[in-house]
């Protein structure tokens, strides 16, 4: 039975046991990853309707809900909201795991099962597409290409993960100012799409739909609620700002929320993370 696709609000923030981190939000791609720190431990706790929440269990400060977040540089960017949001809770436990690209040769495989089993993970949260795109086999004009990618690549690695009783949140990637790249994105955000739509234990969200401009293209700078313009996207048109981050992490932590009813760290969008150290390379983010 499919299951739905999560197109708006479903998603999260950063990390308590950072392992590697893929190039923090810049034209580089193997940097330290940042880390959230300075932030209150307030939490504002979520509503509860039923004994037993949709994820299958309540998670606690004993026994928290953990979440690996895998990706690229762009996840790099977007890991210490989710981690602030939901560390700070005081009900999670968000680790990163360095994954430019889906796990293909044995190696890898036996790296990720190795986190899996030292993690337990309840949630992983994927997040990438640049080095993915980089893959020798990758031919999206192929008309052979999806089915080949569904039954060689993406479906062995989710039952990978969802086989040792995790979920998948799967966030596409958002339009980037190259225009020849952003089609190659489409092109596997479909993919990633029709996995959630043919695997109830993966979820999908669209990632441009919180960062993409009015006319679903790129763009540098959205409008704040009070309608000033924010940067969201750094200065190569590919990575994140605070901005951006903070967007991107909002339907991560909602879908936390929605499945596990975990408290979110008090004003995390306001948090240090924001800001160097946390922020690297801020001068690629400058005020518009």
């Amino acid at each position: 039975m499919n299951r739905r696709t999560a197109h708006g609000a479903v998603l999260v923030a950063l990390v308590a046991g950072v392992v590697a981190l893929a190039a923090g939000a810049c034209a580089t791609d193997v940097e330290a990853p940042a880390v959230a720190q300075g932030t209150s431990a307030t939490t504002a706790a979520p509503t509860t309707t039923s004994s037993v929440p949709p994820g299958g269990r309540r998670p606690t400060a004993e026994d928290p809900l953990r979440v690996v977040l895998a990706g690229d540089s762009v996840m790099n960017g977007l890991a210490p909201a989710v981690a602030t949001a939901l560390n700070e809770g005081g009900e999670s436990q968000v680790s990163y795991e360095l994954a430019p690209s889906i796990a293909r040769d044995t190696a890898s495989r036996v790296l990720w099962q190795q986190r899996l089993e030292q993690d337990h993970p309840d949630l992983v949260v994927m997040l990438i597409g640049t080095w993915e795109r980089g893959d020798a086999n990758f031919n999206p004009g192929d008309p052979a290409w999806a089915s080949w990618y569904q039954e060689q690549v993406l479906d062995p690695f989710a039952e990978m993960v969802t086989g040792t009783g995790a979920r998948i949140l799967w966030v596409g990637m958002p339009a980037v100012r190259d225009e020849a790249d952003t089609l190659q994105l489409v092109a596997l955000n479909s993919q990633f799409r029709a996995l959630a739509e043919r695997d109830d234990r993966v979820e999908y969200v669209e990632g441009g739909d919180f960062l993409n401009g009015p006319d679903g293209g790129y763009t540098d700078e959205l409008p704040r609620a009070d309608g000033t313009p924010e940067r969201v996207r750094r200065l190569d048109g590919l990575h994140l700002c605070p901005g951006g981050s903070e967007r991107l992490a909002i339907p991560v932590v909602q879908y936390a929320q929605q499945e596990w009813e975990v408290a979110v760290g008090y004003n995390w969008q306001n948090a240090p993370w924001r800001e160097p150290p946390t922020l690297d390379h801020p001068e690629e983010c400058p005020p518009v």
